[in-house]
Formats: C-alpha cells, structure tokens, sequence
C-alpha cells in the first residue's frame, strides 16, 4: 500500500513537472515570438531609415547638381548630360568643371571682340553667335567645339589652341571631345 501512495504521489508530481514544462514552453514560445517581431520591426525599421537617408543623398547630389549647373549658368538637363559624358570619359567632375568655365570666359572674351580667340573658335568650326546675333548656348558651343576637335588633325596645333580654350584642363579633357558631339551626347 505504501508503494501504491508512492507511486500516485510520484505519477501526480510528474504531472505537475509535464505541465509546468509545457506552461513553461508556450510562454518561452511567445517571448520568442515577441523577439522575432521586435527584430522584425528594428529591421524595418532600420530599413526605413537606410531609405530615408539614401533619399536625402539623392536630393543633396541633385542639389549640388543644381548648385553647379547654376554656376556654369547651363540648364540642369544639359549641365547633367555633359558631366555624365565626362565622367564616362575619364574627366573627373571638378576639373571638367574648371574646364568649362574656362571656356565660358573664352566665349565671353571673344563675344567681347578678342579676335584671336573669335579666329581659334572658328578654327574649331565654331561660330558664337546664332543667325539673329544672339549668343550661343554653352551647350551648342561645346558639341561644335567637340565635332571641330575630333576632325582637326592631332598635333601642337590643335593642343596649343584647344588650351587657350579651355586652358589647364584641356589634356584631361581631351578625351572627352576626341569622338565629336556624339561622344557627349
């Protein structure tokens, strides 16, 4: 008889140690779950916020684009236009910049009547002003420019008076001009 109270008192406490353990696994289940979800969230979260900051990048490099096109007083399209194909040419972004704004005080110098350089322009089959005498824009200046470059024959010549157009950075921008219009565009 003793062993018979042993016995059930033994079956009873494993009952209550089986039950235990499953209490103890669904609540371990949940706090699991509530972790998981947490992860999931911080992970969106940080998701979110990668977003939001690869977002910002994007409007201050357009920003800067802007800043820049601005200065170079080009339109945002073609000032884009022109450093994408410089880029691809090799010319990085600051020296095609310094280029080109050598080259807009060249214009400038020989709208001004400076005759040397109206004469290298025309050399390069470059002619400034449109049919009513209105300037020509940046952009139509550098691909006549860039079609004069490619069809001069290489030499000192066409060195020499490429960097009185476009001063220090004409060997960095060669390249860049060497295929013509088409090569910008």
């Amino acid at each position: 008889e003793l062993q018979a109270i042993a016995k059930d008192k033994t079956a009873g406490a494993f009952k209550r140690m089986n039950a235990r353990a499953k209490l103890f696994g669904l609540r371990m289940k949940k706090v699991a779950a509530g972790i998981t979800r947490s992860f999931f969230s911080l992970k969106g979260a940080l998701v979110g916020l990668g977003a939001a900051l690869g977002f910002k990048k994007l409007i201050d490099d357009f920003d800067e684009l802007n800043k820049r096109a601005r200065r170079l007083n080009l339109p945002v399209d073609e000032f884009n236009e022109l450093q994408f194909a410089a880029k691809l040419s090799g010319v990085g972004v600051e020296r095609f910049n310094a280029g080109l704004r050598f080259l807009q005080t060249r214009v400038l110098d020989a709208a001004n009547g400076n005759e040397a350089l109206v004469q290298i322009f025309k050399d390069f089959g470059v002619e400034l002003h449109n049919i009513d005498g209105s300037l020509k824009t940046t952009g139509t200046i550098i691909n006549e420019f860039a079609d004069g470059y490619k069809t001069m024959p290489e030499g000192i010549e066409r060195s020499a008076k490429a960097t009185k157009l476009l001063g220090e950075e004409t060997s960095a921008m060669s390249t860049l001009f060497e295929g013509g219009a088409e090569n910008i565009k």
